[in-house]
């Protein structure tokens, strides 16, 4: 074979080495990911609805170092530290796109130096932050040298820092967001749907703990726990239940008010019996109050232009009536006018979906048109054609209607009926 000229080489060498991968660098877009994806978000959705509860109603006497302890939610959870523990690590691989307003606004980056200073400066202290191993906190904290009970709950509470986990849901999204073929308006209600059922989860477990949480450890005096389990299970003479309540049912009474809270229903048969729970309670009624505004305000919005072209398509015909009654348009004129309109609905439409072609670079524009104009393979004169010439044809293709027992006056043109007989 005849020699590269050196400064040729010398060109091919370096587009060589600048699109060539990196060992052991990870594509978000790949296979790998796509799968890894699901088993992150699983375990996202275990951490955000198991670890309050557990926090909040839970006692666990499992030993870190002592595996005869362990139980199925501790091994589980451990499996999923495992699991964050790994995605952290694959961060300092996986290549990213840049957000920027410029011009090089998605562009993959796959340099390794680029790609650690890009998660160092944004999500790595969040990540850090999640997989703080707080059990083995507890359980040293469990020690002889750490009985106060005071201690044991802080420390059962700064495992809530767990759920700095779900800020990973934003990225997870953003890379399955181009895999979905789902309306946005449709992700929009899903997702206000979510908000609202985690939201009240979230202020079910933390009533469970005002309350005073694990049934083990709920405090002498008047609480809301104990009202409740007056009121399902009766009192003896000194007022005190006569059967305490599991650590379900509590929870179901608590995510029972939270929901009645943030709806603004409150009904009132689970209340605050002390001032430490009125001033909690406030705090969450206001929480709950400004989240139910924000989800109607949001939700209505987004029902109201579900369908973007039947809701133009009203609007047009709004101002079809309006023109026609000010024009005062007889009866059979108008049914014929408003029939013309109706079936041009579907051309309108064709013209959007023209114009979202025309964006496209030329070569998914020809294979998205390709797609777009199968029919035209069924005309018996156009039978057998190249795709390429098809997707020509269909550029030149101008839709019209045409009101029945219409005379069209069309000279020098070729036409292709697709509803109707014209003769």
């Amino acid at each position: 074979p005849r020699e590269l000229d050196p400064e040729i080489a010398t060109m091919v060498a370096y587009f060589e080495e600048r699109t060539k991968e990196p060992r052991f660098l990870i594509l978000p877009d790949s296979s790998y990911m796509q799968r890894w994806d699901l088993i992150t978000l699983l375990a996202l959705i275990f951490t955000a609805f198991v670890t309050p509860y557990e926090v909040a109603l839970l006692e666990s006497d499992s030993d870190y170092f002592d595996l005869t302890t362990w139980d199925l939610l501790f091994a589980v959870n451990r499996l999923i530290d495992m699991i964050f523990l790994k995605d952290m690590v694959m961060q300092f691989f996986l290549a990213y796109r840049l957000n920027t307003n410029g011009g090089g606004a998605g562009l993959l980056i796959r340099n390794f130096d680029s790609i650690r200073k890009n998660y160092l400066n944004t999500w790595f202290a969040i990540d850090l932050l999640s997989i703080i191993p707080f059990d083995l906190i507890a359980t040293l904290a469990n020690s002889d040298s750490l009985e106060s009970l005071k201690i044991i709950r802080i420390i059962r509470l700064l495992r809530l820092l767990k759920l700095a986990r779900i800020f990973k849901a934003s990225r997870i999204f953003k890379r399955l967001e181009s895999r979905l073929s789902i309306s946005y308006s449709v992700i929009g209600l899903i997702k206000f749907a979510i908000l609202l059922l985690v939201v009240g989860h979230w202020m079910a477990c933390a009533w469970c703990m005002v309350g005073g949480g694990v049934p083990a450890q709920i405090e002498a005096g008047s609480n809301w726990i104990k009202y409740v389990s007056t009121n399902l299970n009766g009192a003896d003479d000194d007022g005190i239940p006569l059967l305490e309540l599991s650590a379900w049912e509590i929870y179901v009474a608590s995510f029972y008010w939270s929901i009645v809270t943030i709806t603004s229903v409150g009904y009132g048969d689970v209340t605050p019996q002390n001032v430490s729970e009125m001033q909690w309670c406030t705090c969450f009624l206001l929480m709950g109050s400004c989240l139910w505004a924000y989800i109607i305000g949001s939700a209505c919005g987004i029902v109201s232009n579900l369908d973007v072209d039947t809701i133009e398509h009203q609007q047009t015909m709004d101002s079809l009536n309006t023109f026609m009654s000010i024009q005062n348009f007889d009866q059979t004129l108008r049914i014929k006018v408003r029939a013309f309109f109706n079936q041009t609905k579907d051309l309108a439409k064709a013209d959007s979906h023209k114009a979202l072609i025309n964006r496209m670079s030329p070569c998914l524009k020809e294979e998205v048109t390709a797609k777009n104009c199968e029919w035209i393979q069924q005309i018996w004169y156009l039978k057998g054609f190249q795709p390429a010439l098809s997707v020509t044809l269909l550029d030149y293709l101008v839709p019209s209607v045409f009101t029945p027992q219409e005379k069209v006056a069309i000279v020098d043109c070729l036409c292709v009926v697709s509803r109707g007989v014209a003769s």
